[in-house]
């Protein structure tokens, strides 16, 4: 902050402190109702030092068109675009993940044996608490969530470390989710011997489907 903030600078931090702690409010909230957070919500958070920073940028850039600094505004401008473009893109829904993975929960046979190489899929169903047991595994090509996680302890049930079969005619059961991106996921489904009994989301858009293997 510039030293022209000093004199204000108790108001600042009173209000910076207020605006945070608002948000880390809001967090808590979203965290014991989705019972997951990501990095990205706590953005908002940081956005209140922006204020301690406002004077000096905008006094900066003053002195910029000045000078007539054709190439810093210019990069300013770019910033400025990429930030009103970025508010455009707006996450879709993921709510059928969760459907998807209740539903299996509660109407999957007792004691089968259920394949999925989702993270989230994993968190709701074994909230479920049902007596299936869910295996994350390969399915297609190795995801985020195997990689980060393949050596964690705190997965270890849910990733059925004693269980070392990858493949799927091994389970009875395989819950996928479906990205409209992932054309290639798509295409291998079609090659194994699974029939689909339940989905969530609309035919070519985001989705998530439960498959029962044929057993050969």
């Amino acid at each position: 902050a510039s030293k022209t903030l000093q004199p204000h600078a108790k108001q600042l931090r009173q209000l910076l402190l207020y605006l945070f702690a608002l948000n880390i409010l809001i967090l808590m909230t979203f965290l014991f109702k989705h019972y997951f957070i990501s990095s990205r919500y706590t953005l908002i958070a940081l956005i209140s030092l922006l204020l301690l920073m406002m004077h000096s940028l905008s006094h900066g850039i003053e002195r910029l068109w000045l000078a007539k600094n054709k190439l810093l505004l210019s990069i300013i401008a770019l910033a400025l675009f990429y930030s009103l473009a970025d508010t455009s893109n707006q996450s879709g829904d993921k709510s059928y993940i969760k459907d998807t993975a209740i539903w299996a929960a509660h109407n999957l046979p007792e004691d089968s044996l259920v394949m999925t190489d989702d993270g989230f899929i994993l968190h709701y169903f074994d909230a479920e608490k049902t007596t299936a047991t869910l295996c994350v595994k390969q399915i297609y090509q190795r995801s985020d969530f195997l990689r980060r996680h393949i050596r964690t302890m705190a997965y270890t049930s849910g990733l059925c470390a004693d269980i070392h079969s990858d493949n799927y005619h091994y389970y009875d059961y395989i819950i996928v989710v479906e990205k409209r991106r992932h054309t290639e996921l798509k295409s291998f489904l079609k090659t194994l011997d699974i029939e689909r009994i339940h989905h969530i989301g609309k035919e070519n858009e985001d989705g998530a489907s439960v498959y029962k293997v044929l057993k050969p």
